[in-house]
């Protein structure tokens, strides 16, 4: 079959990479490249334009360097798309960094998330702020304005427009920040609800462009509703077209969103239940004037329709056995829909930088090992030996020390065989040994001890096997 090319998914712009699958000590590479699809030829009716000896015509996908080598003294050199990352295991005592805390007041109903990235980089005290800007009168534009800034300097970070509903913010402080958005106002069916008894009938919610006979009007207004059903009369509705009626009802509607009561319009669409009074079944059309901030008025047609409710009773035909009950005084209906981010939406959010906790580091003194224990005859750790001649470097590493600490290694009849010094980043809490005495010598297998002397912390015993 040829040559094949995993192209891969177009998963968006991506800033940061985090693996997961790694051990402590061993060294990794990674490269970023960039690619392009080549091309495939084809032919005017679309068909793939082939060679006379069944190869297709065009150019294959290419991609540019990523360059890992060897010198000739042995050091690793690796080209401006590739990096050398070995991971360590932190300082007895290090405390990570963390969100602190992520306020969002949004109407929008997306997400924002914050990865801690770079540690070392992270500010104490800071506090950052995204805010939202949307472009469209109705608040409906998909295309959504953002700003980052750091309240605490004052300095803007990053601005730009979210296009597709995704935006990952690329590393600035130490954090990235990913932005999802929703591109479409909606109704989101699963929050479709009776709180309280609803009865027998079925809600069914519908955008208004689903009614002919307000179609034209419609603009999917972003908001979340209940509906509200009273004993008495609790509101009227609309008169907003002519043959159109003012219909007392036994219900108003709250618009959840802006906390204030919902202007709608009754469609006796069924002509057996044309009373000129409400019923169940009949339509109810959310409204509001020509844009969000006015209301909606008879006089040239200055009104928009929005969402579409109706209570649909149990089918005779299918349901016979059903009666008919209406929802119950005290009931109420509730329903929300998807919105991009709004003018206005802002999260804040607050990072708090790596410590050092004096209490942890002495719990910790217990979790201070060797590994690999036993060492035998090699390691996962030790570097490729680039000689043709002797076995290259043993190593060993002690693992979760303090950042200061004296580790003396010992035979098992108490003879010092080495002293290292440990003298770190709370980032790092390991320490290799190549496994050479304090004389020059390899040493001998068999069983040891290693005692660490952390001032301040404490102490810690231990001991590891060197296995021929």
């Amino acid at each position: 079959n040829g040559i094949q090319f995993n192209l891969g998914t177009d998963s968006g712009l991506r800033h940061s990479f985090i693996d997961r699958n790694v051990v402590n000590g061993q060294t990794y590479f990674y490269a970023v490249v960039a690619y392009d699809r080549g091309l495939v030829a084809r032919n005017p009716d679309g068909t793939v334009l082939t060679e006379p000896n069944g190869a297709t015509r065009g150019l294959s996908p290419s991609l540019t360097t990523a360059v890992i080598k060897n010198d000739v003294a042995g050091n690793i050199v690796v080209d401006v798309n590739t990096a050398m990352v070995t991971p360590r295991a932190p300082a007895a005592g290090y405390v990570p960094p963390e969100l602190g805390t992520l306020i969002a007041e949004t109407v929008g109903s997306g997400s924002v998330t914050v990865d801690i990235t770079s540690p070392a980089v992270i500010r104490q005290n800071a506090t950052y702020e995204l805010a939202f800007t949307n472009p469209s009168v109705w608040q409906i534009d998909p295309n959504v304005g953002y700003r980052l800034t750091n309240l605490t300097t004052g300095t803007v970070l990053d601005e730009g427009v979210i296009s597709g509903g995704i935006r990952e913010i690329p590393p600035l402080e130490g954090f990235v920040v990913d932005i999802r958005t929703d591109t479409e106002v909606a109704v989101i069916d699963t929050t479709i609800r009776f709180v309280g008894d609803g009865g027998t009938f079925l809600p069914a919610v519908r955008p208004a462009s689903a009614s002919p006979a307000v179609s034209s009007r419609f603009v999917p207004l972003p908001a979340d509703f209940e509906i509200h059903f009273t004993e008495a009369i609790a509101d009227t509705s609309m008169r907003l077209a002519f043959g159109m009626l003012e219909i007392p009802t036994p219900f108003y509607i709250s618009n959840l969103t802006t906390g204030k009561r919902q202007n709608f319009i009754l469609l006796e669409d069924n002509p057996e239940l044309r009373n000129g009074s409400y019923d169940h079944g009949e339509l109810i059309v959310i409204v509001s004037g020509e844009t969000p901030d006015v209301e909606p008025v008879l006089q040239a047609g200055r009104w928009k329709s929005n969402w579409t409710i109706r209570l649909i009773p149990p089918d005779p035909q299918l349901e016979p056995d059903t009666p008919v009950i209406p929802p119950s005084p005290g009931t109420s209906l509730r329903f929300r829909t998807t919105k991009p981010f709004q003018t206005g939406d802002r999260v804040t959010f607050t990072l708090q930088p790596p410590s050092f906790s004096q209490e942890k580091a002495v719990d910790d003194l217990d979790e201070i090992f060797v590994v690999p224990n036993p060492y035998v005859a090699t390691s996962v750790f030790e570097p490729a030996n680039t000689f043709r001649a002797g076995r290259g470097e043993r190593r060993i590493y002690f693992m979760n020390l303090p950042r200061e600490c004296t580790i003396r290694i010992y035979t098992i009849t108490g003879q010092l065989v080495q002293t290292l010094h440990h003298d770190s980043t709370g980032d790092d809490g390991q320490l290799a040994w190549d496994l050479v005495s304090r004389d020059g010598m390899n040493i001998a297998y068999g069983i040891y001890l290693f005692h660490v002397e952390a001032p301040g912390v404490g102490n810690h015993i231990g001991r590891f096997a060197v296995i021929k």
